[in-house]
């Protein structure tokens, strides 16, 4: 069980980036060159011998995707290829590795949790999230957290691989955090930008719920996928649910917003069938999060996402159906009111590992600008 000594400060191996995309993406190569190097190897292992797929056949695929990429991504992508010594094609597959073949949807999942007011000790907003890829082991070790401070948009907080320049969950200066996953479903579209970029662009240019949305709207995207919003200042939380052609949007009703891998707006078709797992993490999840009404706060978070109760087994277990289960690769509790992430993503299942405090630092002026705007949600 997550108890509080479980909870650590430090975050001393945060990774910094500033300036330029050029700038960001040549210093993320040369700083992590080794690591991204042993990501790539890991990678390519797992295309050409888990889902059989030649490198090369991956080319045309890759073309396709770069034209839905922003010129500034671009930028720092070939700055990161050359910084770490490394190809830009690889660079390229790694940020767009679930777009190029369908079954590594289906293996990722998650669950989240976003609590606020009256579910909260504090009435402060906490999110927290539970992260799976069934083809963890060899990546699981190179998981990094990244402190953006870009010249455009906003500074922000990152939890992702090296080399990576988009990323699945993020937290950005104006307290609006966001995460996402693919939906799983089994058709392959390459007309569209990479989710990972997707959820970068939102960190970046989003202050709020609305502008979040209209990014998503306004960005072609290539799968069905889930994004999860929180804005602490409202508070608020917003689940965004898209394909390729619609996008719509579910607001949290009163102060909880439970989140698993099932559709359930209009753009789920009868060809995508709800899986049990993601019926049965989100029913634990809302029974936990009901019984613990008016009791959440970052230690009980992380035994949120640390628990492992089968509902359909109705005992104690690791399966594909428990909050926490043996693909667990990443966990994270966000406090935005500051500026603050616990992650634990060095571990498998990572919520058997400490969660480790970051904060988002080095924008005061911006930071205090931007939280300003709005309420205290401490009320």
């Amino acid at each position: 069980m997550v108890t509080q000594h479980m909870l650590e400060s430090g975050g001393l191996d945060v990774v910094a980036l500033s300036g330029s995309p050029r700038d960001i993406g040549a210093q993320q190569g040369t700083r992590l060159g080794p690591e991204i190097s042993d990501l790539i190897e890991h990678v390519s292992g797992l295309m050409s011998n888990t889902l059989g797929i030649p490198y090369v056949d991956t080319g045309q695929l890759r073309a396709q995707l770069e034209k839905h990429i922003d010129p500034e991504y671009l930028e720092e992508l070939w700055a990161i290829a050359v910084g770490a010594g490394v190809d830009y094609e690889d660079i390229l597959t790694v940020n767009a590795l679930f777009e190029l073949d369908a079954r590594l949807r289906r293996w990722t999942s998650r669950v989240e949790l976003v609590a606020f007011g009256a579910a909260t000790v504090d009435g402060r907003l906490l999110h927290g999230h539970n992260l799976d890829f069934r083809a963890a082991p060899p990546c699981q070790h190179s998981r990094e957290v990244f402190q953006y401070h870009p010249q455009t948009g906003n500074d922000f907080l990152s939890a992702s691989w090296p080399g990576m320049v988009g990323t699945f969950a993020a937290m950005n200066s104006t307290g609006l955090t966001v995460t996402a996953a693919c939906a799983g479903e089994s058709n392959r579209q390459v007309s569209g930008t990479p989710l990972s970029i997707l959820v970068r662009k939102i960190a970046q240019y989003a202050s709020t719920l609305d502008d979040a949305f209209a990014i998503v709207r306004a960005t072609p995207r290539n799968s069905a996928l889930i994004i999860t919003i929180s804005d602490w200042r409202v508070p608020e939380a917003m689940v965004i649910e898209a394909s390729p052609t619609t996008a719509s949007r579910r607001r949290s009703r009163g102060p909880l917003l439970v989140v698993s891998d099932s559709l359930t707006s209009a753009i789920r078709t009868y060809s995508q069938p709800v899986a049990p797992s993601a019926v049965a993490r989100y029913v634990r999840m809302c029974d936990l999060a009901e019984g613990l009404l008016g009791e959440i706060d970052t230690p009980t978070m992380c035994r949120v996402l640390h628990d492992r109760y089968d509902p359909l087994l109705r005992r104690e277990t690791l399966s594909d159906h428990t909050i926490c289960n043996a693909a667990t690769v990443q966990s994270l509790v966000y406090e935005p009111h500051d500026l603050s992430l616990w992650a634990s993503q060095r571990s498998l299942p990572a919520p058997d590992g400490p969660f480790v405090h970051y904060r988002l630092n080095g924008a005061s002026d911006r930071e205090k600008q931007n939280l300003g705007r709005g309420p205290d949600a401490c009320g």
